[in-house]
């Protein structure tokens, strides 16, 4: 129990900094996935993931189950504003008048994305502990699911060069999925 404790309040605050350390990087379309604040980002969201395995079994106070998932949510909505962000990074590489056209679809999963997850950062920081938060959720993990498909499918992908199995969007999704996948269960098993 406290291995677990220790493991999320070392990596909750690590997984943040990570994430603000990327946000200069993120702004002037300089995205490099293998820099110190995108290891420190992964470095939290580890020490995120082992925390909330080790408290598989042994259970988990409230507050940091809530916590938990209000990072993963977080990485899931960044995943979705850094994407862009390297979609257009990767456009202007030889083209410099590249202008990023998403598809209506792109833009219903994109703003989904950013809306649900504020929906259930907000549900989460006012204990809104419920199966429709559970869904919220689901929801979340899916449609940036979606996002990230839809992205990887499209023509415009092509045309900008864009490779998102090489970025750093695509490392936040996984760790937020993963983080919101283990606080679900722990959610549930807390409730039951």
């Amino acid at each position: 129990m406290i291995g677990s404790v220790l493991a999320l309040i070392l990596g909750i605050p690590i997984v943040l900094i990570g994430l603000v350390g990327m946000g200069p990087q993120v702004n002037v379309h300089r995205i490099r996935p293998w820099s110190i604040a995108a290891w420190v980002f992964r470095i939290g969201g580890t020490l995120m993931i082992i925390g909330l395995v080790l408290s598989l079994s042994s259970g988990l106070d409230r507050a940091l189950v809530s916590v938990s998932l209000i990072m993963g949510t977080a990485c899931v909505v960044s995943c979705a504003v850094i994407v862009h962000h390297e979609w257009v990074q990767a456009g202007h590489v030889g083209q410099p008048d590249f202008k990023l056209h998403f598809s209506p679809v792109l833009v219903v999963l994109w703003l989904g994305t950013m809306l649900v997850g504020v929906v259930l950062i907000i549900g989460l920081a006012a204990n809104w502990l419920s199966s429709t938060l559970q869904w919220f959720i689901i929801i979340e993990m899916s449609i940036g699911f979606a996002l990230l498909l839809g992205i990887q499918i499209s023509t415009e992908k092509r045309r900008a060069n864009f490779e998102l199995t090489r970025s750093f969007s695509l490392q936040a999704y996984v760790i937020g999925i993963i983080i919101l996948m283990l606080g679900l269960i722990i959610l549930i098993k807390v409730r039951s």
